[in-house]
């Protein structure tokens, strides 16, 4: 945006006709997703096979696996520890003990957690058979010496009172001798040996839930972890990388013969975009199919400074530099009324909807909230706020936030505005100072802050006015209770003098979005900080950038007049 942090004029109008780009005329941004690029860790034929057969055995396929183990010529366990399985599962006791050493156990504590486990099971059968001579001696013998503790000597000793062996099974939470037991004492020695000779116990079904998750953690064209999706998030979705998920393909590009593009945002449904330039003139276009068509055109006759959509799309505010507020009727080609917030204002900025009847804005250095019944405004509050706070951002649920060039302050909205929304009172100033939860110092001059969606994260935009390089930063937060974790920052975009529009962007807002004074946009990982994404189809100065609800989608707008809608890539 041509402003010198006073919208200063460049005059750089073009006469071009509007101009689209079709998705089959388009070049395709395409991803080969081979296994060669995407392995970070070689996996072995061999294992691969044996995880296969060692599945289908739990599964109870044991004819399949069979049937495996003869076509790949490959056996799940080498004879020394099928052997030792078979003496345990047949509980030939003195076998196994004979035979512990193909375990190859190197660990003193590996050895003695072994035997603790064997033994434990000897002397329950011993009782269950009634050999409570020999559970005696086991007991004594062999027992006492593995035995982590004197816990553990106690309640086994208290076994030997039991009369009968259901008494038995009962106070020692045990089903009796048998496959299914031995089996679990199968799966407890595994943990003390090596996988390459006892493979865990369901380590596919392991190995595919931790992938799922890390996949639903990382995908952001998915809803965020934890929520309804995640119940229907299956085993087949193929994995979106966030490199392939970034909305990069130029699939329409708009002329408008106007000045300077200034604002751009979508309705909350999706179907509406409205853009608004210095000349005042507001264009609304609707989403037909896959294209933008102009719906509606307003001229409001001064520069527009803030664009914002009621949460049931019915209402349409503007800010202009007349000191109107603007109120449209989406549901109405002509109803439109507007609020003379102050003769003496000629600009404003912030502009949010609290709920479909309570607007917030910034004006000054007062917040005000205008409460609605149909066209007429029924209740006003006016919030004081000290001299030097020129940005007001997005409000959610839990904040608002302003900041001042070395400051940012963030307010807790339920505490600030609840109380005072239900009832008519005096319309005298109030002090937000008792809402104030965070106040976080920069040493970096700040030019906007931004809140995420979720109302989890924190952006702000530092001027780099004495810097040699031009080039302007980003640092994203995460905003805590009582203070703002800085998490990256985002360098490498051209800003030296003039304001960039930049956003939050993908389900969680993974992805950071930046605008340039160059006119090229910037994608990168919220996270790790890296740059996934370069693009360049603007010409000059990138003014806004707006995310659509669908995730899919984003558009920008630029001081060459040119509004460009970008989707995902067709994945080949």
């Amino acid at each position: 945006m041509s402003e010198e942090f006073e919208f200063t004029t460049r005059d750089n109008l073009m006469k071009d006709e509007e101009i689209y780009f079709d998705e089959d005329e388009a070049v395709i941004f395409e991803k080969e997703l081979s296994l060669s690029k995407k392995k970070e860790i070689d996996i072995q034929k061999e294992d691969l096979v044996r995880i296969m057969i060692h599945t289908l055995q739990t599964l109870n396929y044991n004819e399949a696996a069979k049937a495996l183990e003869k076509e790949s010529e490959l056996t799940l366990y080498s004879v020394d520890i099928e052997q030792f399985r078979s003496f345990v599962l047949n509980g030939q006791w003195e076998e196994v003990h004979h035979h512990l050493h193909v375990l190859k156990l190197t660990e003193e504590n590996d050895q003695k957690m072994v035997k603790l486990l064997l033994y434990t099971q000897e002397f329950l059968e011993l009782l269950e058979l009634g050999k409570q001579r020999e559970a005696i001696t086991l007991l004594q013998q062999k027992l006492s010496k593995v035995a982590k503790n004197r816990q553990t000597m106690q309640s086994l000793t208290c076994l030997l009172m039991c009369m009968t062996p259901e008494d038995l099974r009962y106070r020692a939470k045990w089903e009796g001798a048998g496959r299914k037991t031995r089996l679990e004492l199968l799966h407890n020695i595994e943990n003390h040996v090596s996988p390459k000779l006892l493979l865990p116990k369901d380590r596919l079904l392991d190995l595919l839930h931790t992938g799922l998750y890390h996949e639903r953690q990382h995908n952001i064209l998915l809803p965020e972890w934890g929520r309804e999706a995640t119940r229907t998030y299956s085993i087949f979705n193929r994995q979106i990388s966030i490199d392939e998920s970034l909305p990069t393909l130029l699939s329409q590009q708009i002329l408008i013969k106007d000045d300077e593009l200034w604002h751009i945002c979508f309705s909350s449904d999706g179907q509406f975009m409205v853009v608004g330039s210095k000349s005042g003139m507001i264009t609304i276009y609707k989403l037909q199919n896959t294209r933008w068509e102009i719906y509606r055109t307003e001229n409001h006759h001064g520069k527009i400074f803030a664009l914002e959509f009621s949460p049931n799309d019915e209402k349409l505010a503007i800010i202009s530099g007349v000191g109107k507020i603007w109120i449209l009727n989406m549901n109405s080609d002509h109803e439109k009324y507007f609020l003379q917030v102050d003769n003496r204002v000629i600009a404003a900025n912030g502009l949010k909807w609290i709920n479909n009847d309570h607007l917030l804005f910034w004006i000054s250095n007062s917040l005000l909230i205008y409460q609605f019944s149909s066209s007429q405004v029924i209740n006003k509050r006016i919030f004081y706020v000290n001299k030097g706070l020129y940005q007001c951002v997005q409000v959610t649920e839990k904040y608002l936030i302003f900041s001042t060039q070395k400051r940012i302050f963030v307010y807790d909205l339920q505490r600030l505005f609840k109380p005072q929304m239900n009832t008519k009172t005096a319309n005298s100033p109030k002090n937000l100072n008792h809402a104030c939860i965070i106040q976080h110092h920069s040493e970096n001059h700040i030019m906007e802050v931004k809140i995420s969606p979720c109302g989890d994260f924190l952006l702000a935009s530092y001027s780099r006015i004495d810097s040699n390089n031009g080039n302007g930063m980003l640092e994203c937060f995460r905003i805590r209770s009582d203070h703002l974790e800085s998490i990256r920052t985002y360098e490498g975009y051209s800003q030296l003098r003039y304001r960039v529009g930049y956003t939050f962007g993908g389900y969680g807002s993974h992805l950071i979005v930046s605008g340039s004074e160059n006119g090229k946009l910037y994608f990168w990982s919220r996270d790790e900080g890296k740059l996934l994404a370069q693009l360049d189809d603007h010409h000059s100065c990138t003014n806004d950038i707006a995310w659509h609800p669908s995730q899919r989608m984003m558009a920008t707008i630029s001081d060459d007049l040119r509004i460009n809608v970008y989707t995902i890539p067709t994945l080949k």
